[in-house]
């Protein structure tokens, strides 16, 4: 799958547009194993990861999935409605939440390769 077919599938996933919370705006990148915690519990912050303190997004699908680096990779969609990330000094267009996301705000259901 190309990237760019990554990103229509991202698109179109069936909720995009019909949630209160609004579209899709970030992308988070995780192993297909964490979801059923994260549809639980939403996303949790890292305490002292490599990058430091904050759940990690990116406007870019594709290096969401390129983030992880074990298992089978998941994306997960930020709906804008989660508030606006602080940017991250480390890496371009990615940013980071320093609370955790509820699950009403994430749209989970795009699968990497």
């Amino acid at each position: 799958m190309t990237p760019m077919e990554k990103a229509w599938a991202v698109l179109k996933m069936p909720v995009y547009d019909t949630s209160p919370y609004g579209k899709v705006k970030y992308y988070h990148g995780t192993k297909e194993s964490n979801l059923d915690s994260i549809k639980r519990r939403g996303l949790l912050p890292n305490f002292g990861g490599i990058y430091g303190h904050g759940v990690f997004v990116t406007n870019s699908p594709s290096d969401a999935q390129s983030y992880v680096t074990s298992g089978q990779p998941t994306i997960i969609g930020v709906r804008e409605g989660a508030g606006k990330p602080l940017p991250s000094n480390l890496i371009e267009d990615d940013a980071y939440f320093t609370e955790g996301i509820p699950p009403e705000y994430l749209v989970t259901g795009y699968r990497g390769e």
